[in-house]
């Protein structure tokens, strides 16, 4: 028996209960978001310094607490800088917003561990959790095939721009609930409300965060589980329901009625969607399809080197069909009046982040469930190389940003 036949047998076999951590995943874990944290703070801190998108959430939030305006339904990141002042917890505004962001990619990292160590057995070896964080650490600096040591600009992309506090907020919450959607499509098992109930959580706040994750999420998963209905596959519909459609679509329409249905308040963020295909990426950039090609070489190709068993994976599936909602969205709208803005184009952003990340899940899948041969070697390879190609690059992005908010950076 070869090693293809191995996996498609072992695929096929019912999926385990998921696993739980351990007490020994407290160190990599930890030690995964307190890297991830300490990546980003000296940038988080530069821009607090200056004009910039997070002096601007921090001055929100300090309208909300003092005045008691609400200036955009995306208000998570307002709210908890609200609460963290209010608390006494932080003296300012800017620390509060410091303290957020940074936790939220110290969150990544841990999610990112947490997701990673369920594609080993419970009782992984020292080794197991060793590759597990160091994808956590690796995995956020991954970028588009940009020119070496560029900084943020339109036209690819991007999985961490680097300016957007709330694209920040959003990424570790995002992944929370990819994870579950993938887990509830994955098999039908006995309800677990506790599950069910972090997960609806995790779905509100994202999208209150900010809604360009829900608008992909919600056609995605409703289109994957259609699939499996007419398949006669086992999913979970409850878990779908009220872990995820419940709780994106209650906070999506007041965000819409609040945006876009309801009456213009100078104070208030208040729009109109259009539709204009390429209108809003023109303005920035040409080379379009090039750049879109640069930013997703990575799954790419892992669904061209692994070819059915890449299609057939379910966290692949679901971040893709994400990806491609995305992509319309960026692509094809924008808003009447802040039309420079740009505000779809964080859909792309969140979902092919996710993709990223299933697509490195399916790779370690695919070294666990069977040895690394030449079957399997012949297409890793190739995919490594590109994901150490992105790297790379994101880390010469990183160092670029380090560099300009660190005047003394030794490299």
């Amino acid at each position: 028996m070869d090693v293809s036949t191995t996996v498609i047998l072992a695929r096929e076999q019912p999926q385990p209960r998921v696993p739980l951590l351990t007490a020994a995943d407290i160190l990599p874990a930890t030690t995964a978001a307190v890297v991830g944290g300490a990546a980003y703070f000296p940038i988080v801190k530069g821009l607090l310094s200056g004009q910039s998108d997070y002096t601007a959430h921090a001055w929100f939030a300090q309208q909300f607490l003092e005045k008691g305006i609400l200036y955009s339904p995306a208000c998570l990141f307002h709210l908890l800088i609200a609460a963290l002042v209010r608390l006494r917890i932080t003296a300012s505004f800017q620390t509060a917003a410091l303290v957020i962001a940074v936790g939220s990619y110290a969150a990544l990292g841990a999610v990112i561990y947490v997701c990673a160590r369920q594609v080993f057995d419970t009782e992984g070896s020292w080794a197991k959790r060793g590759v597990a964080a160091a994808v956590a650490i690796l995995l956020p600096f991954v970028q588009p095939a940009v020119p070496w040591g560029s900084t943020y600009g339109i036209g690819y992309i991007w999985a961490e721009p680097y300016y957007s506090p709330t694209y920040a907020l959003l990424k570790p919450l995002a992944l929370t609930v990819a994870a579950f959607a993938v887990c509830f499509l994955a098999r039908s098992q006995r309800t677990n409300w506790k599950l069910i109930s972090l997960c609806a959580v995790a779905a509100a706040a994202g999208t209150l965060a900010k809604p360009s994750f829900a608008i992909c999420a919600l056609p995605a998963i409703v289109v994957c589980s259609t699939y499996k209905y007419f398949r006669k596959e086992p999913f979970s519909p409850l878990g779908v329901l009220c872990g995820i459609l419940i709780p994106m679509l209650a906070v999506l329409i007041w965000q819409h009625q609040r945006t876009y249905a309801g009456s213009s308040d100078a104070r208030d963020y208040s729009d109109s969607i259009v539709f204009a295909p390429l209108v809003v990426m023109r303005m920035y950039a040409s080379g379009l399809a090039t750049k879109y090609l640069l930013s997703t070489l990575f799954p790419l190709s892992v669904l061209v080197f692994f070819g059915k068993r890449a299609w057939v994976d379910g966290g692949l599936r679901f971040s893709l069909i994400g990806l491609i909602f995305g992509t319309a969205y960026t692509y094809t709208l924008g808003e009447k009046i802040h039309l420079a803005a740009g505000n779809f184009l964080w859909s792309a952003y969140i979902t092919l982040f996710l993709l990223y990340v299933f697509a490195m899940l399916f790779l370690l899948k695919e070294v666990a469930v069977a040895a690394p041969r030449w079957t399997i070697l012949k297409r890793l390879v190739p995919c490594l190389a590109v994901l150490i190609l992105q790297l790379a690059i994101g880390w010469s992005v990183h160092l670029t940003y380090l560099r300009t908010y660190i005047p003394r950076f030794p490299i």
